[in-house]
C-alpha cells in the first residue's frame, strides 16, 4: 500500500508567476511525486523517466518522504501543473494519455511526453496546450 495524501492545489500552468509563487512558498518533497498518477495513466517506467530516476526510487516515493533537490522540486511541480492543464483540455486523464504517448508530427513525430524530462519540454507542451484550448488542432 503507500501512504495516504490529500492532493494540493497547485498551479495548472508553468507559464506564469503563479507557478514560481508556488515554488517559492512551498517545499516540494517526494509526496508530490505519486499524485502524477491523478493526472495521467502513463506506466512508472515513464515516468520515471520523464522525471530522471530510477523506477525503484520512483515508487518507493509512495511509501516515504524524502526531501528533494531545488532542480527535482522544480521538475515536479512543473510536471503535475502541466498534466493537470492537460486533464483539463482533454478532460479526463486516459484522453491525455492518449495524446501524451501517440507520435505527433507538431512535437517532430514524438510522442509528447517526451518532452516532459525537460523544464523547457514542458513549458513547450504548456505552450501546445494553450493552443489547443485557443482552438488549433495539435
Amino acid at each position: 500500500m503507500g501512504k495516504e495524501y490529500t492532493i494540493p492545489e497547485f498551479p495548472d500552468s508553468v507559464v506564469d508567476e503563479a507557478f514560481v509563487a508556488y515554488l517559492i512558498g512551498h517545499t516540494i518533497s517526494s509526496n508530490y511525486v505519486p499524485f502524477i498518477k491523478e493526472f495521467t495513466t502513463l506506466n512508472d517506467e515513464i515516468i520515471s523517466e520523464c522525471l530522471n530516476i530510477n523506477v525503484k526510487t520512483y515508487r518507493s516515493y509512495r511509501d516515504k518522504t524524502v526531501e528533494l533537490k531545488p532542480i527535482q522540486q522544480e521538475h515536479t511541480l512543473a510536471m503535475l501543473s502541466v498534466l493537470k492543464h492537460g486533464v483539463k483540455v482533454f478532460g479526463s486523464k486516459e484522453k491525455l494519455t492518449e495524446w501524451l504517448e501517440k507520435p505527433n508530427y507538431f512535437f517532430d513525430n514524438l510522442p509528447p511526453f517526451q518532452f516532459l524530462k525537460t523544464i523547457s519540454g514542458i513549458q513547450f507542451l504548456d505552450h501546445k496546450l494553450c493552443s489547443i484550448e485557443s482552438g488549433d488542432t495539435i
